[in-house]
């Protein structure tokens, strides 16, 4: 419904953060599903979980992982609903949307964080990775990664639409994301420490390292932030495609083992670093732009770029937009090609390899 909506009629967009929208009572009802769909999803594997379970080995402590990411996701979508609730009626237009979205868009990359994570660790783990963490402490990690939500009620305190809520929401992604510092150096110790992996073991590898690499530019980007200038989405670019790329990788490595063989080796071998190194050489050139004043969400001359640093930022962010666009569609020849050479027997790698055992029951 969000795809097709363009072609119904809806033709006014508005550019504010997190969910940009286009106003229609079509984009409204189809975003309605989406969030629906998300709760109903986190609620009903929550409601499957084995609270009173022992935590004896990595596949619980994943499914716990993935009870905090689904918390999380509920929790954003909350948020959103109390921002509606809440939200003045003097509010219109662009800026209304931003402040409805602004606590849950906020919320929500927790979800993320907590998902990567647990992406890192399978990733890890599958290329002869040694984990060096007991299953009990590691639920205790991720469950650390939620602990900063638990001041959104504080933040909200003000009021939805103060200025002192939005700041709130920017400092908890930007103090709250250092919780995943713990379990990113354990996956770290985790590829320096490994033994034997599997024939994609260095594709898995090169996966994490290239999305690890990326998710802590666009960390370290987030501290420098300063003004609205295209230092944010230098941010959030390095960050997100971080998230993106690890999920990729989880893609690379259930497409064998579910029975898909890959037939585009050279392909796949170069994917990751095509990917992430047009995505950094994008996010840096951002990054240069914004720390010479040029502003983000405008376009030709609005843009001021007087200078050559300016200029050569903005090329910079050009050209790793083209080398990253060329990742993406590696990405899709590679899944769609071994999805079309149709399915074989799997016996042999689900009996041999544990962390299949990971993927499927999470």
């Amino acid at each position: 419904m969000i795809s097709v909506a363009p072609f119904v009629g809806a033709d006014q967009p508005l550019m504010n953060n997190y969910v940009p929208v286009l106003q229609h009572p079509w984009f409204y009802v189809a975003l309605g599903v989406v969030g629906t769909a998300v709760v109903l999803q986190a609620a009903v594997y929550l409601c499957g979980m084995r609270w009173r379970a022992p935590i004896s080995d990595e596949i619980d402590m994943v499914q716990w992982a993935l009870a905090v990411a689904a918390v999380c996701a509920i929790a954003a979508v909350v948020c959103v609903a109390w921002t509606y609730w809440q939200m003045p009626d003097t509010l219109t237009g662009q800026y209304r949307f931003e402040v409805l979205f602004w606590g849950g868009g906020h919320v929500l990359q927790f979800t993320n964080t907590v998902l990567v994570l647990v992406a890192w660790l399978l990733l890890a783990r599958s290329a002869g990775g040694r984990l060096s963490i007991p299953p009990r402490t590691g639920v205790w990690l991720f469950a650390a990664l939620a602990m900063p939500l638990l001041a959104v009620p504080a933040i909200y305190a003000d009021g939805v639409a103060s200025e002192a809520t939005r700041h709130g929401f920017t400092q908890l992604m930007r103090w709250g994301g250092l919780a995943t510092l713990p379990l990113g150096a354990i996956v770290l110790g985790a590829l320096i420490n490994r033994g034997a992996g599997g024939i994609d073991a260095k594709l898995l590898r090169a996966v994490v390292v290239c999305s690890m690499s990326l998710f802590a530019a666009g960390g370290v980007i987030g501290f420098l932030i300063n003004g609205s200038n295209t230092m944010i989405p230098a941010h959030y670019h390095g960050s997100v495609v971080g998230v993106t790329l690890a999920f990729m990788g989880v893609v690379y490595f259930a497409l064998p083992r579910l029975g898909y063989a890959i037939r585009h080796a050279r392909l796949l071998a170069a994917q990751p670093y095509v990917y992430a190194g047009g995505q950094l050489l994008h996010i840096s050139g951002l990054a240069m732009s914004g720390g010479y004043g040029v502003q983000r969400k405008v376009a030709g001359a609005e843009q001021a770029l007087d200078g050559v640093a300016q200029t050569l930022g903005m090329g910079m962010m050009g050209l790793g937009g083209l080398l990253a666009a060329l990742g993406g569609l590696c990405f899709l020849v590679v899944a769609v090609g071994a999805l079309r050479n149709g399915m074989r027997s799997t016996a042999s790698h689900v009996t041999a390899d544990a962390a299949l055992r990971l993927a499927v029951r999470a």
